[in-house]
């Protein structure tokens, strides 16, 4: 017999929100390189898709690496329509016109330059604080891959982080670490 999917009660979405609402905001605004109209519309459709497939979460995932499961996949569809990438395109090109006039160099515009395979890692290991296991799982690829991916968005980070005087001796165990 079909085992009976387990719902999810306006209080339980009430709950996820109040409890993950500005993390997977925040993931989703990085992932989107800032835009906030486009985080927003993730953020909702993240937690829309929460509501209506909250029985599909296995034991195996923590609610919260689901969760970012989820908004990561929201993301990508938003980036995937193309009109969207001519305007990511124009306001990259912004922002660096923007920096070559003399504008100081801000560590989520770093973030941003990052591909999008590093930043999603970099992003979900810093900012999410999801272990690597969990990024593996999230991104279905290996332990390694993710430490890769970590390690090399870093790397390009570390100029810009040494010279914002962020970048120091616990950071640098940091990449050894990994």
């Amino acid at each position: 017999m079909r085992e009976k999917r387990k719902k999810c009660s306006e209080a339980e979405l009430d709950r996820i929100i109040s409890e993950y609402g500005d993390q997977v905001l925040r993931f989703c605004s990085l992932y989107l390189k800032g835009d906030c109209y486009l985080a927003e519309d993730a953020a909702q459709e993240t937690f829309l898709v929460v509501y209506r497939k909250y029985g599909d979460l296995h034991d195996k995932f923590s609610e919260f690496a689901w969760i970012i499961q989820i908004a990561k996949n929201q993301c990508r569809n938003i980036l995937r329509k193309k009109y969207l990438h001519i305007e990511i395109l124009c306001e990259m090109v912004e922002k660096r016109e923007q920096k070559e006039e003399g504008k100081k160099k801000s560590l989520v515009d770093e973030i941003q330059k990052l591909t999008w395979r590093e930043r999603e890692a970099v992003v979900m290991y810093y900012y999410q604080e999801l272990s690597v296991k969990e990024i593996a799982e999230i991104l279905k690829v290996r332990e390694p891959t993710v430490r890769q991916r970590i390690k090399r968005g870093l790397d390009k980070l570390k100029m810009v982080l040494e010279s914002e005087g962020l970048y120091g001796k616990d950071m640098e165990q940091e990449v050894k670490f990994l």
